[in-house]
């Protein structure tokens, strides 16, 4: 099966980012990145098989907003998976993520360090998260929660 990727992110130099490495992995001809908001997705209605969420609900302003997006173009039997940054975090080897970083991309993390002490985001209780999740109409999600960090997987009604 071939993959085809379209991610999207408010910030240019995250995208930026991605495009270099999904050239250096070989895959840019698979994968779409672009400058974009979450909760206005230009795609068409039914039309996306999955949407990945890794490190964003605790600072989204309105999560729930995102998540009917997400919805909206999902195809029946589509499915939404989202994991909280700690979660993605435990699974990287810091020290190489750090030593891959070009020099903007090192003023880049002191911006994002002094910006989770001035607003750390939000975290989400199980309760607060089934909460959202059914508000948009998902059914029957599969949330896990483990130390304070959120996995949750919904899929749309077939």
């Amino acid at each position: 099966m071939r993959v085809r990727v379209d991610g999207v992110d408010p910030s240019r130099r995250l995208i930026e980012f991605a495009r270099r490495n999904a050239a250096s992995a070989r895959v840019s001809g698979r994968a779409r990145l672009e400058v974009g908001d979450a909760a206005g997705l230009r795609w068409l209605e039914g039309t996306r098989d999955r949407a990945i969420s890794t490190g964003t609900p605790h600072i989204l302003r309105d999560p729930v907003r995102v998540l009917r997006e997400s919805h909206r173009v999902l195809k029946p039997g589509g499915d939404v998976w989202i994991y909280n940054q700690a979660r993605v975090s435990s699974q990287i080897d810091v020290q190489k993520w750090k030593g891959s970083f070009a020099s903007g991309e090192w003023r880049l993390y002191g911006l994002f360090l002094i910006f989770a002490k001035v607003d750390p985001g939000r975290g989400y209780s199980r309760g607060q998260a089934v909460s959202m999740i059914e508000a948009v109409g998902f059914p029957d999600p599969r949330i896990r929660q483990r130390k304070g960090e959120i996995e949750a997987r919904m899929t749309k009604r077939a």
